[in-house]
Parts: structure tokens; C-alpha cells; sequence
């Protein structure tokens, strides 16, 4: 079948901090269509584990983790862009795919 078209993009910067890591990602609605809700989900390589995404709601099982938009953030316009802070415990390691609403982004 064919592919959607990407969605979104992420960008990534990641940082070892002490047993943990922060992780500011910045995402871009890359479509011609404002997405509201949106999730941005995502499955960690290893055993990291996300504790908390401020002013995000985040639900995590096992490697999948999903971040809900709250409702003061409800909205990503068309060529807009949310960076979100993550900090959790385990390495630093960047995933390689991000779906927003299930769109696959591209990721930097």
C-alpha cells in the first residue's frame, strides 16, 4: 500500500543528565490543515523510561510513549511549531520515528 504523506517534523536535541536525560523536541505541523487534538507518539530502543512532559499529558507502555496536546495547546496551525520538553530516566538515545496522529514526521 502507499505511504501517507509525512505529517510533521521533529527535530531532536537530546542530553545526558545524571541516571537521566531531557530531550527538547520541536515539532512542525507540515500539512495545509491545522490538527487539533493532537498526539505525538513515538517507541524508545531500550529501557528509557519518560517521567514527565510539562503541560503535556504523557502515557507511556513499555517503549511506546504518547503525548497528548492539553487544551491550552490544542491546536498546531499549519506550519507551526510546539517544542516539548521530556525527561525521563535511561540513556540519551534519540527514536528514529515520531507519528503525529499517526502521520509519520520526518526527524533531525
Amino acid at each position: 500500500p502507499p505511504l501517507k504523506p509525512l505529517g510533521c517534523e521533529v527535530k531532536v536535541v537530546s542530553k545526558k543528565v545524571g541516571k537521566g536525560f531531557v530531550s527538547l523536541l520541536t515539532v512542525r505541523n507540515t500539512t495545509k490543515k491545522s490538527v487539533k487534538p493532537w498526539e505525538l507518539s513515538w517507541t524508545f530502543n531500550g529501557s528509557q523510561k519518560v517521567q514527565k512532559v510539562p503541560g503535556m499529558r504523557v502515557k507511556q507502555s513499555g517503549a511506546s510513549v504518547v503525548v497528548t496536546s492539553s487544551k491550552a495547546r490544542a491546536t498546531l496551525k499549519p506550519g507551526a511549531r510546539i517544542t516539548l520538553v521530556v525527561a525521563g530516566k535511561g540513556s540519551p538515545d534519540v527514536p528514529w520515528q515520531y507519528l503525529l496522529n499517526g502521520m509519520a514526521c520526518t526527524s533531525r
